[in-house]
């Protein structure tokens, strides 16, 4: 009796004991960008969800050897697939068409006919940044002709001052010259008409780190439109509320910005939110 007890004891612990296996991998997209924050979860563990970290990379305990693993992030392509929980993992995550395109290489400024260098892009704590090919120095002569964008951006300075705060790598493609520049305030000409006109004014002062070139400082103003006579603004904003945006840099920060924004609005503007992440509503119906 006690041998029969001792065999039951034991097939008992041997089928209550599973083994433990420890799933590892990382996580990238098709041009080798790593990808942190993605969503992952394993047909063993149900619905809980896990996610790669900084470096893309993931540690996930489980008692199956082979399992199947789904993996999600806005703007790609879910892959679900079979894995050998026993051997480190490699993920290649493949961009919706609407999010390679922001990978396009942008120009600065556009100098007709000449030859663009190649450019690489990175991506840090899941914020991406478009490719920017930013001109050499150039001969005039050669390519007399280029187009400028007169536009005011200048969020790249904050952005650029949020990585030096916080001790972090500034990401190459965070750095836009022109967005430091325009940043500041400049003394312009007292003459009221330059608001109901377009002006140039421009300055060339020597290269500081290349002294067989020069630099030309070019200020363009565009006209200033008078807010209360233009048309009423009709602004529908399409906004993500998906488990992703759950950091102090994403939502909260675009609800800060609301608040910001509500104070330049006039009683003819019209606001309307449309919310989408897991499903699709209206947050705030056309709205005064």
């Amino acid at each position: 009796m006690k041998k029969l007890i001792w065999v039951i004891l034991c097939f008992g612990l041997a089928t209550g004991l599973q083994a433990q296996y420890y799933l590892r991998g990382e996580i990238k997209d098709e041009q080798g960008r790593i990808l942190s924050g993605v969503k992952i979860q394993l047909a063993s563990k149900g619905s809980y969800p896990y996610y790669s970290g900084i470096s893309g990379t993931f540690g996930i305990s489980t008692q199956k050897k082979t399992d199947t693993i789904t993996l999600q992030m806005d703007g790609y392509e879910r892959l679900h697939t079979w894995i050998d929980t026993r051997t480190y993992q490699y993920f290649t995550m493949k961009m919706l068409p609407a999010t390679a395109h922001l990978y396009h290489p942008k120009l600065l400024s556009a100098t007709t006919h000449l030859t663009k260098d190649p450019v690489s892009s990175n991506a840090i704590l899941g914020e991406s940044y478009s490719n920017l090919v930013e001109n050499s120095f150039i001969a005039s002569d050669k390519y007399p002709e280029t187009g400028f964008a007169i536009n005011i951006d200048k969020a790249s300075y904050s952005n650029l001052r949020r990585f030096i705060s916080n001790d972090m790598q500034v990401p190459v493609n965070a750095i836009r010259i022109e967005e430091l520049l325009n940043y500041f305030d400049y003394s312009l000409p007292a003459d009221r008409m330059l608001r109901n006109r377009f002006s140039c004014r421009t300055r060339i002062t020597d290269c500081p780190w290349q002294k067989d070139d020069q630099l030309l400082f070019i200020n363009l103003t565009a006209p200033q439109l008078p807010l209360d006579s233009i048309p009423p603004s009709n602004l529908v904003f399409l906004i993500d509320i998906s488990g992703s945006m759950d950091k102090p840099n994403r939502l909260p920060l675009l609800q800060s910005a609301f608040d910001l924004l509500v104070n330049h609005l006039r009683k003819q503007d019209t606001i309307t939110v449309v919310t989408y992440g897991g499903g699709v509503g209206i947050a705030l119906p056309p709205t005064s």
